[in-house]
């Protein structure tokens, strides 16, 4: 997504800033609040658009 977004040569927004937060541990293990602090980052500091992905274990 990243180099799609940023690319000079073709994107739809060579003149985006793009900022990274990290809400999981490197076992991908996290904590709801971290989640929540992160949208609230984004929201304080005018941020648009916000992209995330979560993988939840099916325990049947």
């Amino acid at each position: 997504m990243f180099s799609v977004v940023h690319s000079s040569d073709f994107g739809i927004s060579p003149n985006a800033n793009v900022y990274i937060l990290k809400v999981l541990d490197k076992d991908c293990k996290g904590h709801t609040e971290d989640i929540i602090d992160a949208i609230n980052y984004c929201i304080n500091n005018n941020i648009h658009i916000i992209n995330m992905s979560f993988a939840i274990p099916n325990n049947n």
